[in-house]
C-alpha cells in the first residue's frame, strides 16, 4: 500500500493494489473539481459542510478569484465533524462587495451563501426523497420530460439521485425559482411518490457534490450519468472529445416551451393560489385559468382587439416597476416590455405603459422600448407575471365588463362539460352559450313555454333563432358538431329506435278492427329542406308533440330564399316570422292541404359577415332579421397540442357523455308553461319599457325592429336557462337571477347586432370619421397626423390619403367632436373632446 502525498490529496488517499484504484479517505477531488469547473460552470462558488440533521448550522468555504480550492480547510472541517457531508451552492454568486470581510459581522461568513448573494443560474435540478428505487426515479423523470433528458445525474450515495439540466445562458434568480417550482409541480403530478422537495427552489440551495461521502451511509457521492439516459463518459487524452462536452445544454426559451408542453400534457396546476369572491361559483373558472396558464399568450390573443389593450393596462398594475435597484426587477420589467412590444408594437406598447403609469424613478419603459430589438417572448409573459402579482381572471374589471360568461348562465356541472369540450377551440363564452342553447330547444316538448306577464298573456314558446357570424375558416363547423350534433346524438339514436319499434307494432296491428294511425315520423333536427317539406315535417312534429331544430351549416341559402319572397309574393318569409312565435299555419294548394295548430321551430346556422351585410341592405321592415340572435365568432388561430394524454381523452369523452345525458333528461320533461316570479315580473316590465324608449329614439326601422324583439328574445332565453338550471328538480317559477342572465346575454348580442347594422350601412366617409375618432378618443390628447396615421391599418392608409383624413378631422372639429391646433411646424394636431356617436 502506497500512501499518497497530502499535497495532492489534502484529505488523504491511498492506492489499493487489490482494487487497482485510488481509494480516497474523504473527498475525491478529481470528481469534485470536475463538477464545479466543467459541469455547473461555477468555479468560485461556496463549499458547504453540512450535518445529517436538518436545522443546524453549516460551515462555508469560498474559493476566491485566482485561488485554489481550499482543500486543507475543507479537509480539516470534515475530519473535525465526522458524519457531516460535503456540498456546494450550485448557483454562482455575484462579485463579492469590497470590504465584505472587513465587517466584523462577516468574519466567519462566506459571500455567496445567501439568496441575495446569488447572481443567477446555469442549471435546473431535482432530487427525489420518496424512497423510490433508482430505476423508478429515472422512469419518473423520463415520463415527465421525455425530450429533455438530464444533462447529467448524480448518485448521492444514499437513496436519491440528483438530476441536472444545463442552460445555454444564465437566468435570473427569480426566473430560476419560477422554473424550479414548475419542475417540482410537474414531477409531483407525474409521480406523487417521488418525494420532490420545494426547498430545491431556493436559489442558494446546497446540493451534495460528487467526490464527497454521504454522512449517513458512508458511500461516495459520484457522477451517475452524463449526456442523458446513456453514460457517455469519454476520457480526454488529447484526441477524444472531453467527456463534459457530452453534457446536454438547453436554450432557456426552448426548455421553457418543453416545460409548458409537459405541464399541458400532465395538466399541471401552474397558477398561484388565489381567493376569489365566491370560490364555489368560480372554482371552475380557476380550473380553466390553470389549464390555460401554460398558454397565457394564446388565450389573451383570442380576446377581441378592443379588450386587449385595457386588459394589458390592468395587468401592469400587478407587476413590478422597479421601485429600487438590486432586487432583480429590471430583468422582470424588460421581459414584460419585450412581450408588450412584440404583441402590440412599439407605439401602442408605449401608450399602454403610459396609461398604466408603469413608471418609477428607476424605470422608464418608453425610453427602453426603442432599444429592444427582435423580442422573442410573447404577451404570455405579462399575463403570467400579473397572475403571480395577484391579478385574477374571475375578478378582472376589464374581462367582466359588459361581456358574457358561462358562469353567469348555466349550472356548474354543465359549464364544466362545455369548458372541456371547447377548451382547444377559439370560442368566446357568448358563442358557446348560444350554440349550446340551440341544442336545448329541440329536446323540449311542443308547448313548453314561459308566461312573462300573465295579465296580457305574454307567453313565449321556447324556441330560438340563432346565427353565428364569422369569416370563412373561423371554425364554425366544429362549433356545430361539438355543441349541437354531439350533445343530441343520444336523443337522436333513441328517437330513431323508438320510431322503428312503433312502425313494427303498427305493421303487426289489426288494421281492419282497430282505427290505428301510422306513427308520426318525427325528427330532432332538419338539415336540408324546402318550405313545403318543412311544413309537412312540422305536421308530423305536432302529432308527436315535439319541437324541431332547423340546422343549417350556411344560413345564406335560407336567407336568400326568404329574400326571394320579398314584397308579399310568397308565404315562406311570413310563415317563418309567425313560427318564431310558435304559431301554426294553414296552407292550401291545388292538390293538398297542410295545417298545424302550433309549432316550435328553432333555427341555427352560420353566416359570413359580408354575406349578412349584403342581405341586410334591403332593410328590415318586417323584422325578420331582428328575430335572430347574432353571435359573433372572432377569427383567432389557436395551436392544438401535439400530444393528447389518455386522461385528456377520457375527460373529453366524459364531458360529451354528460351533455348527451342532459339532453336525454330534457326530453323526459312534460310540456309546461313556466312563470316569472314577482321579482322577475317587475324587472321584466322595466326592461320592456327600456326597450320601448330605445325604439322611440332609434333613427331607422332596422334598429326599431331589434329593440322591439328584445323582450321576446329575453323571454325565450330565460325559459331555456330556467329549464337547464332545474331539469333534475323542475320548478314552476323563474327567478330574477335567471331573468338577469337572459337579459345580459340578449343585450350583449343585440349590441353587436346594432353595431353590425350601423357599420354595414355606413358610407366610406362614415367609416373614416368613426375610425379617426376611435383613435383620438382612445388617447384623449393632442395628436399629430403622423401619430394618427400610425394607428391606421395598411388598407386604411391606402384608401385614405393625408388630405382626405385632415379634411375629416376638420369636419369632426366643426361637429364639436374635437378641437384642432396648429403644431410648432405648422402641422395639424387634433384632440377628441367627446365620444363619437352616430
Amino acid at each position: 500500500m502506497t500512501q499518497i502525498s497530502n499535497n495532492k490529496t489534502p484529505c488523504g488517499g491511498y492506492w489499493s493494489e487489490e482494487k487497482e484504484e485510488m481509494i480516497y479517505d474523504l473527498v475525491d477531488w478529481g470528481e469534485a473539481a470536475f463538477f464545479v469547473n466543467h459541469l455547473i460552470t461555477n468555479k468560485h462558488g461556496v463549499w458547504a459542510i453540512f450535518p445529517p440533521e436538518e436545522g443546524k448550522y453549516c460551515l462555508h468555504h469560498k474559493r476566491q478569484e485566482g485561488e485554489r480550492i481550499p482543500y486543507a480547510a475543507i479537509g480539516k472541517d470534515l475530519r473535525k465533524h465526522k458524519g457531516w457531508s460535503l456540498g456546494y451552492i450550485v448557483n454562482p454568486p455575484k462579485e463579492e462587495p469590497k470590504g465584505f470581510k472587513d465587517d466584523p459581522a462577516n468574519k466567519y461568513k462566506s459571500y455567496g451563501a445567501k439568496k441575495d448573494h446569488i447572481q443567477g443560474a446555469y442549471c435546473l435540478f431535482l432530487e427525489g426523497d420518496g424512497g423510490l428505487s433508482k430505476e423508478e426515479q429515472l422512469r419518473t423523470i423520463a415520463e415527465a420530460m421525455p425530450v429533455f433528458q438530464p444533462s447529467f445525474i448524480v448518485d448521492t450515495g444514499g437513496k436519491s439521485l440528483h438530476f441536472y439540466w444545463r442552460l445555454a445562458r444564465m437566468i435570473t434568480p427569480e426566473k430560476f425559482e419560477e422554473m424550479q417550482k414548475r419542475l417540482v409541480k410537474l414531477i409531483e403530478k407525474v409521480n406523487p411518490n417521488f418525494g420532490v422537495d420545494e426547498s430545491l427552489c431556493k436559489s442558494n440551495q446546497i446540493l451534495r457534490i460528487p467526490g464527497g461521502l454521504h454522512g449517513k451511509t458512508g458511500k461516495r457521492c459520484k457522477l451517475y450519468r452524463i449526456g442523458g439516459w446513456l453514460h457517455r463518459r469519454v476520457l480526454c487524452d488529447g484526441k477524444q472529445q472531453p467527456y463534459w462536452e457530452w453534457s446536454l445544454v438547453y436554450g432557456v426559451e426552448f426548455f421553457e416551451q418543453g416545460l409548458s408542453v409537459a405541464e399541458y400534457v400532465w395538466e399541471v396546476d401552474t397558477t398561484p393560489e388565489q381567493k376569489t369572491i365566491n370560490e364555489e361559483e368560480s372554482s371552475f373558472i380557476s380550473k380553466i385559468a390553470r389549464e390555460d396558464l401554460s398558454q397565457d399568450g394564446q388565450w389573451f390573443s383570442r380576446l377581441d382587439k378592443e379588450v386587449q389593450q385595457p386588459l394589458a393596462v390592468e395587468m401592469l398594475q400587478f407587476v413590478p416597476k422597479r421601485e429600487e435597484t438590486g432586487k432583480g426587477d429590471r430583468r422582470v420589467c424588460i421581459s414584460i416590455l419585450y412581450g408588450l412590444k412584440r404583441h402590440f408594437g412599439e407605439a401602442e406598447a408605449a401608450i399602454i405603459c403610459e396609461q398604466a403609469k408603469w413608471k418609477s424613478d428607476y424605470w422608464n419603459p418608453t425610453e427602453e422600448l426603442p432599444s429592444l430589438q427582435n423580442p422573442t417572448n410573447d404577451i404570455g409573459t405579462l399575463v403570467t407575471l400579473a397572475r403571480k402579482g395577484g391579478w385574477v381572471y374571475e375578478t378582472s374589471k376589464v374581462l367582466n365588463k359588459g361581456g358574457v360568461r358561462l358562469e353567469q348562465l348555466f349550472p356548474s356541472s354543465i359549464i364544466n362539460s362545455l369548458r372541456v369540450i371547447t377548451r382547444l377551440l377559439p370560442y368566446p363564452d357568448h358563442l358557446i352559450a348560444t350554440t349550446y342553447l340551440a341544442s336545448i330547444c329541440p329536446t323540449l316538448k311542443l308547448g313548453t313555454s314561459l308566461n312573462c306577464y300573465p295579465v296580457t298573456d305574454f307567453v313565449v314558446s321556447l324556441n330560438l333563432y340563432i346565427a353565428t357570424v364569422g369569416d370563412s375558416g373561423s371554425k364554425k363547423t366544429p362549433l356545430l358538431k361539438n355543441l349541437i350534433e354531439n350533445p343530441l346524438a343520444l336523443v337522436k339514436a333513441e328517437m330513431k329506435a323508438r320510431y322503428k319499434n312503433e312502425v313494427a307494432k303498427f305493421a303487426q296491428a289489426d288494421h281492419e278492427n282497430e282505427d290505428i294511425e301510422a306513427p308520426p315520423h318525427s325528427v330532432l333536427y332538419l338539415q336540408d329542406t324546402t318550405p313545403e317539406a318543412c311544413e309537412v315535417q312540422l305536421e308530423q312534429q305536432e302529432k308527436a308533440g315535439l319541437s324541431v331544430l332547423y340546422l343549417k351549416d350556411e344560413l345564406s341559402g335560407l336567407f336568400s330564399g326568404l329574400d326571394a319572397y320579398k314584397g308579399g309574393r310568397g308565404s315562406a318569409a311570413q310563415q317563418l316570422l309567425e313560427q318564431f312565435d310558435g304559431k301554426g299555419f294553414s296552407t292550401i294548394r291545388k292538390k293538398e292541404k297542410r295545417e298545424c295548430d302550433k309549432t316550435q321551430l328553432s333555427i341555427y346556422g352560420n353566416i359570413q359577415p359580408k354575406v349578412l351585410a349584403d342581405l341586410q341592405k334591403g332593410g328590415d321592415s318586417s323584422g325578420q332579421w331582428a328575430r335572430f340572435l347574432y353571435s359573433p365568432l372572432p377569427s383567432t388561430p389557436k395551436r392544438l397540442p401535439a400530444t393528447i394524454t389518455l386522461d385528456a381523452r377520457k375527460e373529453h369523452e366524459d364531458a360529451k357523455a354528460h351533455l348527451q345525458e342532459v339532453a336525454l333528461a330534457l326530453t323526459k320533461l312534460p310540456p309546461f308553461e313556466y312563470q316569472l316570479n314577482e321579482e322577475a315580473i317587475k324587472r321584466f316590465t322595466e326592461y320592456l319599457y327600456e326597450k320601448e324608449e330605445a325604439m322611440f329614439k332609434a333613427k331607422n326601422s332596422e334598429l326599431k325592429a331589434i329593440f322591439g324583439k328584445s323582450g321576446n328574445k329575453v323571454g325565450k332565453v330565460c325559459g331555456c336557462l330556467h329549464v337547464l338550471n332545474c331539469y333534475e328538480e323542475p320548478q314552476e317559477f323563474v327567478t330574477l337571477e335567471t331573468l338577469e342572465a337572459a337579459i345580459r346575454l340578449v343585450d350583449y348580442l343585440d349590441e353587436y347586432a346594432v353595431k353590425f347594422q350601423k357599420e354595414s350601412t355606413e358610407t366610406e366617409e362614415d367609416r373614416r370619421l368613426r375610425k379617426l375618432m376611435a383613435i383620438a378618443w382612445k388617447y384623449k390628447r393632442l395628436m399629430a397626423w403622423r401619430d394618427i396615421k400610425q394607428r391606421l391599418t395598411e388598407e386604411e392608409r391606402r384608401k385614405w390619403n393625408q388630405e382626405t383624413c385632415i379634411d375629416s378631422l376638420k369636419k369632426l372639429a366643426y361637429m364639436d367632436y374635437g378641437e384642432i391646433k396648429e403644431g410648432k411646424k405648422g402641422g395639424l394636431h387634433f384632440k377628441a373632446v367627446k365620444e363619437y356617436k352616430k
